[in-house]
């Protein structure tokens, strides 16, 4: 009976020890896994951090090496203006803010329609160069949409930071308007002739070009250059309502458009022009000059086309595809 009562102790004490062992075992695998999910937390979180460590270093190293590579073009547009304008570069950011339509004409300047006003500052450091020795400044003007165009200079009373552009000028960066149509002497003379227009009937209005809310503002750059004397240019009318009214005379096409450039300095591929005839003022397109996509109006004879208007090129193709 003592021996039967001290095995079953045996037993249970065997029994209570592999039980503690047990636990103690599964206490130690669990600070284990504790301790190994903390490590691989501290893993994570030490990996989270150096990779944005490198993302922050690899951006870092990008705006570096942007930085510089704009201002290497920015040192070779510099040189190559010095070499083009002879000695004289200028290339500014500014402020776009509409003219007032009365600036020049009240003052009865000549070639008013694409000339900007800029900045004292622009016109110091322009003196300071010499500009004045290459003749009229000339400017390309350059909107953030992509448009582009060039233009004179009336005169340097902005305020600092801000260029006031004619409205030649916003039609040729923005667009004309959606609502519809429409000291630098010297003369400009041109022959003209007209194509003749294609189909006839009812034409459907193609849609011009239009403008938005950011028309004339935002920022522009202002970059002196200058530009050949033009010898050719090629127009096309917004509406066949300008063929209608002028008609096939080539005279009458040569003076309407000789009045017309008389407003202007310098004509882009791209522009859009305004010419007044018998009443109305018509939107022509400058879809082609020569020599290069610029040119300077100023002093010069001018060959001069009139291609078909965009609502007969857009009736056209409208019965094409019909």
């Amino acid at each position: 009976s003592s021996s039967s009562s001290s095995s079953s102790g045996d037993a249970m004490l065997s029994g209570e020890l592999k039980a503690a062992a047990s636990k103690l075992q599964k206490e130690q695998a669990q600070r284990a896994e504790k301790e190994r999910q903390r490590l691989e937390k501290e893993r994570i979180l030490a990996e989270r951090q150096r990779q944005r460590q490198q993302q922050r270093e690899d951006e870092a190293r990008a705006k570096r090496l942007e930085a510089a590579a704009a201002a290497a073009a920015e040192e070779e547009r510099h040189l190559r203006d010095l070499e083009e304008n002879r000695g004289v570069s200028l290339r500014v950011q500014l402020a776009a803010a509409p003219a007032s339509a009365d600036a020049a004409s009240s003052r009865g300047i000549k070639r008013a329609a694409d000339k900007l006003q800029l900045p004292p500052s622009v016109g110091e450091s322009l003196m300071t160069q010499n500009a004045p020795k290459n003749g009229a400044m000339l400017f390309e003007v350059a909107a953030s949409n992509g448009g582009r165009t060039h233009a004179g200079v009336l005169e340097f009373t902005a305020p600092e930071g801000v260029v006031l552009l004619p409205e030649k000028v916003a039609n040729c960066l923005w667009g004309l308007p959606s609502s519809g149509s429409a000291s630098d002497g010297g003369s400009s003379s041109i022959t003209g002739s007209a194509a003749h227009q294609a189909g006839a009937g009812s034409l459907a209005v193609a849609a011009g070009p239009s403008s938005s809310g950011s028309r004339c503002s935002g920022q522009v750059w202002v970059r002196y250059v200058r530009l050949p004397k033009g010898t050719y240019v090629r127009f096309q009318p917004e509406l066949r309502a300008f063929h209608d009214a002028v008609g096939s005379d080539p005279e009458v096409l040569r003076s309407s458009l000789e009045q017309c450039l008389l407003g202007y300095c310098t004509l882009s591929q791209g522009d859009w022009v305004q010419v007044p005839y018998a009443g109305e003022t018509y939107s022509l397109r400058v879809l082609e000059v020569q020599p290069g996509g610029a040119v300077s109006v100023i002093d010069t004879d001018i060959t001069a086309d009139v291609g078909p208007s965009i609502e007969t090129e857009g009736y056209l193709r409208a019965q094409e595809e019909a």
